[in-house]
């Protein structure tokens, strides 16, 4: 599902006055904000506004740890 250009798991960047420069990746779309997952925060409310694209998978996704 896209919306605004955005579609889940992509990788973004927005700066938040509370908590600086937060990169994550986009867990939910809403109807007005997406919600991020990062490595410190789970479900993060940002607008659609000044929030920057840094990745966009365009397949199945592998994590090494």
């Amino acid at each position: 599902m896209k919306r605004n250009g955005f579609e889940t798991k992509t990788v973004v960047k927005r700066f938040l006055l509370r908590l600086g420069v937060v990169t994550g990746s986009i867990k939910v779309l809403g109807s007005h904000c997406i919600i991020l997952r990062s490595v410190l925060y789970d479900g993060i409310a940002v607008s659609y506004n000044k929030t920057k694209l840094l990745w966009r998978p365009s397949g199945l996704v592998y994590c090494q740890i």
